[in-house]
């Protein structure tokens, strides 16, 4: 006890002081956190998009090659009303499709097609039967509300690459 005598006695508890600043902190810290986890957020969705793309575009490619249906397989990419879409099909073209086998995935609202340039000016890739080749080789653009961008190109080897 000597060796504390010349110590004020040991409060308990806490005062508002000290609660004020550790909750300021805390507050200062969220704000801080939320922009970060919001790009955060944006930036994975986009990757995820972008994957999902390539992998439709792959598995057209290889139904393609597999000769299921013996028919040509492709993706098309279209705006319809609000919604950016990317449809996998069976047919030699989108128009002539067999709608039967159509699977349509929808892009979210924070992401949109900036650019799609396919030869021709066309929206659609087209994989040949057993060569897995394509005559509409290009890229397309996905673009995030934020700004940040994915790049996906085809080429006429029909080899699918993104960045």
């Amino acid at each position: 006890m000597a060796f504390f005598g010349f110590f004020p006695q040991a409060r308990r508890g806490v005062t508002l002081v000290e609660i004020v600043i550790t909750t300021t902190i805390i507050v200062a810290l969220a704000a801080l956190s939320i922009p970060l986890y919001a790009n955060f957020q944006s930036e994975s969705l986009l990757d995820t998009t972008s994957e999902d793309i390539v992998q439709t575009l792959r598995e057209a490619q290889t139904r393609a090659m597999a000769g299921d249906g013996d028919r040509p397989w492709g993706v098309n990419f279209a705006v319809v009303g609000d919604d950016a879409e990317f449809t996998l099909f069976r047919g030699v073209d989108y128009t002539n499709r067999d709608a039967d086998y159509d699977r349509v995935g929808i892009l979210a609202d924070s992401l949109t097609f900036s650019v799609l340039d396919f030869l021709n000016g066309s929206t659609t890739v087209v994989f040949q039967k057993i060569r897995g080749t394509t005559l509409n080789f290009g890229s397309l653009t996905l673009t995030s509300t934020n700004g940040d961008v994915a790049t996906i190109s085809v080429n006429a080897a029909g080899a699918v690459d993104a960045r």
